[in-house]
């Protein structure tokens, strides 16, 4: 999966629509904890925020797409939420976005049942299908 920057547009008629990384870095950031880490990610895409940026840090993904959505500030929300999501713009298109991994995981043990192996292969097809970036690459 990967993940962008969007604002809601409400946010965009207030503050204007960033359309480069700098015009990103000075907007108000809503930030994952630790602030210190997510900004080093940011670094590492290109994108340099200073940490007073970030107005409000949760580690909460789905709360900070809440405070996107609602006109809180910019935020990073994966592409395939936010293809769904009314009203949120994704800044940056020409940006490649942050890549997120998505694991399917169980016990050991659980994979021996045919049962389960059933199960958790269909999960496994069905997230494929639903999580690709096609409706936002």
């Amino acid at each position: 999966m990967h993940a962008d920057f969007y604002a809601s547009g409400a946010w965009i008629a207030r503050h204007g629509k960033p359309t480069t990384a700098k015009a990103i870095a000075k907007a108000e950031m809503l930030a994952f904890e630790p602030v210190d880490r997510f900004l080093d990610q940011l670094g590492k895409a290109g994108i340099v925020v200073s940490p007073d940026r970030c107005r409000i840090a949760s580690d909460n993904a789905i709360m900070l797409w809440q405070m996107v959505r609602r006109g809180l500030g910019v935020g990073i929300v994966l592409r395939s939420i936010a293809t769904q999501t009314p009203d949120l713009v994704r800044l940056l298109p020409n940006w490649t976005g942050i890549p997120v991994p998505v694991w399917l995981v169980t016990h050991g043990e659980l994979r021996t049942s045919a049962r389960v192996r059933l199960v958790f292969d269909v999960l496994a097809e069905e997230l494929a299908k639903r999580i690709g970036d096609r409706a936002g690459a």
